[in-house]
């Protein structure tokens, strides 16, 4: 059986200096960003103890709970929460807030886990007496429900699940009430990884049942607005587009998972950053999210006010759509490489967000084991001249008309957005701006004709913290995660060999430098643009926040003062 506790280099998990490292030279600004232990003066001797709600202000909130159907980072906060893994990332304390450490990966709600040598099977065994709020113990047909209901439904979740264990529909198999085996069909290097991704969630599913009818046995009509498992929180409360509140989980088996003093988070829609900045400043809210970089510069003035800057893992890029009759001359690869030619990157980088990004460089988060070989590929600078040429060149020497859609909730992108319509005019190339809310956004990125009519701004992240997992989900043909629909035969063949090799972490580097050096700078599949980290905003009697590789935030060890 594995140990308890593992170093993940062959799976692109990082030792702890190799972190700190990365971490600090990532950006500037607060002392947080150099993921360093606490000290004694930066928190309290001991989590203060008397029962506390905390108020959270966010952009934007859930767009559903069915994990089948449902993803914008709100929902996959409410499924870390609430669900339960068999695997997780131990936290490292960074500064006042918790990240997790991807070089721990241990069990949570596994009592104990093996993989065979090929890397293509593991077989999990569960702890017995995991408790959901409403009473049901935690086993494997909660887990066997999970899968059947992916097959079921086909939907992202589905696509997701299957192609990151290559699985198919009878891979999943009970040996007992609390053991079942993933049978995968060939060598899969995160086959242990992808246990502690929140797509891996287990949930409750003699509650989801109790819902089913005869014309939707897979409860998707309740899951679309409930949500129910096993974890440290509950789902107590939602209010579609305005509110939804967790409580602790009164049955949950671990109570010394709860270190800090929160018991209630009630999460508010609040779409005007500006407001949340004056509600968290009058301490009318105690966290605020998504907030723009010129509000976060301030704060950190503010008395009574604390900023917290994680290196994170969101990348954003300007994506190209491939699939669409509207975006035929995105097709041209003459015109991809005019457009990656004349975007002003520094631009790019110090308007939107004032110094609080960095270059994207890589498909890998520089927060990953891999980045500093992979990211050596990127030598992009700003050259008009090149840009007109390539346009000259191209099937549009006179240039075209297409369309920039972005997510109206993301800090950032509106500016962005500007940018980019400015300088593409310079090659002819005319750009109608659309704005859309989040949860549209998402719903276009991930519908099954894969979306977008032409360019679009993209934020993600590769919630597995591997070297190749980027590739997984933008990448490679076929992917539900790719919105653009980008395929290239060399990627696919790059990325087979890495998967096949999990063992061989150099070579998996290797190939992913030679993908991003493809996807980039031969056949770029959009145009990198901003490694943003993640930020958010604090009354000072406040801390203890807990962010996951999907950037969910969870609150076992927050507290208030």
């Amino acid at each position: 059986m594995a140990s308890r506790k593992e170093d993940y280099r062959n799976s692109s998990a990082l030792s702890r200096r190799g972190f700190v490292a990365i971490s600090a030279g990532s950006f500037t600004g607060t002392c947080l960003l150099g993921f360093r232990p606490l000290s004694a003066a930066e928190t309290p001797a001991a989590a203060p103890s008397k029962p506390q709600t905390l108020v959270i202000g966010w952009a934007s909130g859930p767009n559903g709970f069915d994990a089948e159907f449902n993803n914008t980072f709100q929902t996959m906060g409410v499924y870390r929460g609430a669900s339960v893994h068999a695997l997780r990332f131990n936290p490292m304390a960074v500064g006042k807030a918790f990240q997790d450490n991807f070089a721990e990966l241990v069990p949570a709600e596994a009592e104990s886990y093996e993989i065979n040598p090929e890397w293509s099977k593991i077989t999990i065994t569960l702890k017995k007496g995991v408790i959901s709020p409403t009473g049901n113990e935690l086993t494997t047909d909660d887990v066997i429900y999970k899968f059947k209901r992916h097959w079921a439904l086909k939907g992202q979740g589905w696509g997701f699940i299957k192609d990151a264990m290559l699985l198919t529909e009878n891979s999943v198999t009970a040996e007992n009430r609390n053991t079942y085996s993933i049978q995968m069909t060939g060598p899969n290097a995160i086959a242990k990884l992808i246990q502690a991704h929140g797509g891996a969630q287990i949930a409750d599913s003699v509650e989801a049942l109790k819902h089913a009818t005869a014309d939707d046995p897979w409860s998707t009509k309740w899951a679309a607005a409930n949500f129910a498992g096993h974890g440290p929180w509950q789902l107590t409360e939602n209010i579609a587009g305005q509110s939804w509140t967790l409580q602790r989980n009164k049955n949950y088996y671990d109570p010394s998972a709860y270190t800090g003093n929160i018991v209630k988070v009630i999460n508010r829609v609040i779409p005007s950053s500006a407001s949340r900045v004056e509600l968290l400043e009058s301490g009318d809210i105690d966290m605020a999210f998504d907030l723009q970089a010129s509000e976060l510069i301030k704060l950190r003035s503010t008395p009574g006010v604390r900023v917290d800057s994680l290196s994170g893992n969101f990348l954003q890029w300007l994506g190209f759509s491939f699939n669409k009759d509207e975006s035929k001359p995105l097709r041209d690869l003459n015109v991809r490489q005019a457009i990656a030619s004349v975007l002003p990157f520094d631009q790019l980088l110090q308007r939107p967000y004032l110094g609080l990004a960095q270059q994207m460089k890589s498909t890998v988060a520089p927060a990953y084991a891999g980045y500093d070989q992979v990211s050596a590929i990127w030598n992009r600078k700003t050259d008009a001249a090149a840009a007109k040429t390539y346009m000259a060149q191209s099937a549009y020497p006179q240039g075209f008309k297409t369309t920039l859609h972005y997510d109206i909730g993301q800090p950032g992108q509106e500016e962005t957005a500007i940018i980019i319509k400015s300088a593409l005019t310079q090659i002819g190339i005319d750009v109608n701006i659309v704005k859309v809310q989040t949860g549209d956004y998402f719903n276009i990125a991930f519908s099954q004709d894969k979306g977008f009519p032409g360019l679009f701004i993209y934020k993600d992240m590769a919630g597995t913290p591997d070297v190749n997992f980027g590739t997984h989900l933008w990448l490679k043909s076929g992917h539900c995660c790719s919105p653009g629909a980008y395929k290239d035969p060399a990627v696919d063949k790059l990325y087979a060999e890495a998967q096949g090799n999990p063992s061989d972490f150099d070579l998996r580097v290797r190939r992913q430098t030679e993908i991003d050096n493809i996807v980039i700078n031969q056949d770029p599949m959009g145009v990198p643009m901003q490694a943003l980290g993640f930020h958010a905003a604090s009354r000072e009697n406040v801390g203890g926040f807990w962010w996951h590789s999907l950037n969910e935030i969870t609150w076992d060890k927050a507290w208030k003062a």
